[in-house]
């Protein structure tokens, strides 16, 4: 999948989540996704984490974060980003699937079925 393809619908998971200070919350996540388009991913982790100070639970951000760490290939910091997404929503089917790519990628394919099952 593409990055603009990713973005796209992790921004539409990331609607739901707003905190107290909406506006805030929304140009922290819409500049974290212009730079995650732009394919500039570091740029983008310092903006997520920063909504995610504003909105610690929202999903769909802790997996955009995951996005964009997996890309500069933080892969232990990615993957505690999915399992983030994953307690703040269960049925976060992206983030189950990321996380089986990941330890792929890292030559664990036993650790890949198991978020999978």
């Amino acid at each position: 999948m593409k990055a603009s393809q990713l973005i796209i619908i992790a921004w539409i998971t990331t609607l739901s989540c707003y905190s107290i200070n909406n506006k805030s919350f929304e140009a922290l996540c819409t500049h974290a996704n212009d730079f995650f388009l732009a394919e500039q991913y570091h740029e983008a982790i310092t903006y997520y984490e920063r909504a995610l100070e504003l909105n610690p639970q929202c999903a769909g951000v802790y997996f955009n974060l995951g996005q964009a760490l997996y890309y500069v290939k933080k892969y232990p910091e990615a993957l505690d980003a999915y399992k983030k997404a994953i307690h703040h929503n269960h049925s976060h089917d992206r983030a189950y699937a990321q996380i089986g790519k990941l330890m792929l990628d890292v030559n664990q394919p036993h650790s890949a079925i198991a978020p999978l099952k």
